[in-house]
């Protein structure tokens, strides 16, 4: 009697960390994981697509890609401008060609920095992130404007600022005043990811932190309550880390939303609770990366890394 055909009904996910042999694979059912995965998609009911392709629209270098309002910010060729729908650029000013942007939209307002500079746009047109006046009480602290550094996050009216190892916080809704006397934590490392989460109804939440070495949940809503809980003894990749809806990621128990970022062991989430879970750890492998990009597709996770030392070899291009 020959052999039957196997029929795939559903595909199970790409499966790196074992033997080929040794995949899930459950031919009554057809169910199976993949051993290779090249430019494929898979959805939700487990069906198997070719990837979209894509369309050169501009010339040159171009990263720090960001949607606000009704375009986006990214820098070309060591410019940063506005990419317009119809692909327009508008320059805004010259920026370090390598540096990548972090951004944070505050209403009309769009603030970034990359680093080296900081600046904010509002109607399209571009501002110094200066030092605010103060107003209030007679006090004896001194304010500064926000230090330049290479992340920012906005958590519960607080502006957050990465310099190195240390996340400086403005005072609450004054994003442009900053007490760099006191209002700081340190880490032991360079910092690779800040990101803010918060329950629906605004109850409960934190930020997760990431240096080069560990990542934690600072737990809390204003920055003298945090409490620190590290959630993993490995970091997350910088450039990676975004803010998703958790009923997007087909947990039927996460219903807010959550972070989600590529670490160095695999694709992790984090909830407002503090809950952590890497979702890849047993089965996807790849190699060490620098630092990447994050973004939500269809309801997908998707995201690109790099390293310097990689090649088409690598099987990553």
């Amino acid at each position: 009697m020959g052999k039957g055909i196997f029929v795939l009904r559903e595909c199970l996910g790409l499966n790196n960390k074992v033997d080929p042999l040794r995949i899930g694979f459950d031919p009554e059912k057809g169910l199976s994981e993949l051993a290779v995965a090249y430019n494929i998609s898979i959805d939700r009911t487990g069906r198997i697509d070719r990837v979209k392709g894509y369309t050169n629209v501009a010339r040159g270098k171009s990263h720090s890609l960001f949607p606000f309002k009704d375009y986006c910010l990214v820098v070309n060729s060591g410019v940063l401008y506005i990419l317009n729908r119809d692909y327009s650029l508008e320059s805004l000013c010259m920026v370090d060609a390598e540096a990548r942007i972090s951004y944070v939209s505050v209403g009309d307002r769009l603030y970034f920095m990359n680093g080296y500079m900081k600046g904010f746009i509002e109607n399209r047109e571009l501002f110094p992130w200066e030092q605010a006046t103060y107003v209030g009480p007679v006090t004896s602290r001194v304010y500064s404007p926000p230090p330049i550094g290479h992340l920012i996050e906005l958590h519960n009216a607080y502006m957050f600022v990465a310099q190195d190892n240390v996340l400086w916080y403005s005072m609450p809704f004054s994003y442009h005043s900053f007490n760099l006397n006191k209002g700081n934590l340190v880490f032991p490392s360079r910092i690779t990811m800040v990101k803010s989460v918060v329950s629906s109804l605004a109850e409960r939440g934190g930020l997760y932190v990431s240096d080069e070495n560990k990542t934690y949940f600072m737990s809390g809503m204003r920055p003298k309550e945090f409490i620190q809980i590290e959630v993993a003894d490995y970091p997350a990749v910088e450039g990676t880390g975004i803010l998703i809806d958790g009923r997007k990621v087909g947990k039927g128990d996460v219903q807010n939303n959550v972070i989600m970022w590529v670490s160095t062991e695999g694709i992790c989430l984090g909830s407002p609770d503090g809950v952590f879970m890497n979702l890849t750890e047993r089965k996807l492998k790849y190699p060490k990366a620098n630092s990447g990009a994050g973004v939500c597709i269809d309801d997908k996770y998707v995201c690109t890394l790099k390293a310097p030392s990689w090649t088409s070899a690598d099987g990553f291009i």
